[in-house]
């Protein structure tokens, strides 16, 4: 009796976790209860047994309520696993495949979560953010702007704005790095348009009230015809900077 008991064991645990002793999971009757053994496996963090059961969900009863929904958790199932590439294209399909779900509006906020997770961070090693390329901050801004455009009412849209007030900061500072490279060097100019930018494209950031400063104080030093501000911008374009990236507007 004792040498049983281990294999007891081991079937009530395969029992508890859908799953039989080859480690395959045992699907349910029905769509419902497909999706809800997915449901519960996301919640214990059981990627593989989460996605089995959302795929059958999906692929076996395509017609029921529970495939889009189970579409939408095997993208939250890549999302929760940082595989923020993967998630992003199964929100994406999800948005082309249900229009009208009413969870569209999440699909869209989450592809501009993912982008916001997948932002590099400081680490100590290494250069600071604000002196690397940018384009992943960009497309994070493009992403939030798409969402917060096209469901204005959404739930989500507070986390949104707080995630969009981060980027400009980013952003900004990024933008800050490039006008002080600029001003150290004695490009006039280029400084003040630079810290010009700042100010009207990221009012709502502490980095503007410095570039204001520093633009009027760089605009008085320069002739009337290169100035940007309350006057048209001059045909010669400032140099190159040495990291740069698109800011979109």
């Amino acid at each position: 009796m004792r040498r049983l008991a281990p294999l007891a064991f081991a079937l009530s645990a395969c029992a508890m976790l859908q799953t039989n002793v080859t480690g395959e999971v045992t699907y349910a009757k029905d769509a419902k209860g497909n999706f809800e053994l997915g449901e519960k496996a996301l919640k214990d963090h059981a990627w593989q047994d989460a996605t089995q059961f959302f795929g059958y969900t999906k692929s076996k009863f395509p017609f029921s309520q529970y495939a889009p929904l189970a579409a939408l958790r095997l993208a939250d199932a890549s999302f929760l696993q940082a595989k923020y590439i993967e998630a992003i294209d199964a929100y994406k399909n999800f948005m082309k495949d249900h229009p009208t779900h009413p969870k569209v509006d999440y699909a869209s906020f989450q592809i501009a979560k993912c982008h916001f997770q997948d932002l590099p961070t400081d680490f100590f090693l290494f250069p600071p953010v604000y002196e690397k390329d940018q384009q992943a901050l960009v497309d994070t801004q493009s992403a939030l702007r798409d969402f917060l455009l096209g469901f204005p009412k959404s739930e989500f849209n507070e986390e949104a704005g707080k995630m969009t007030a981060e980027i400009h900061h980013r952003l900004a500072a990024h933008e800050m790095y490039v006008a002080r490279f600029y001003d150290g060097r004695g490009f006039t100019k280029a400084a003040a348009w630079r810290y010009e930018g700042v100010v009207k494209n990221f009012a709502d950031t502490p980095e503007a009230a410095e570039a204001a400063k520093r633009v009027a104080a760089l605009y008085a030093k320069l002739p009337a015809e290169v100035r940007h501000l309350g006057q048209p911008a001059p045909a010669t374009p400032p140099p190159a900077a040495p990291v740069t990236a698109p800011v979109a507007n």
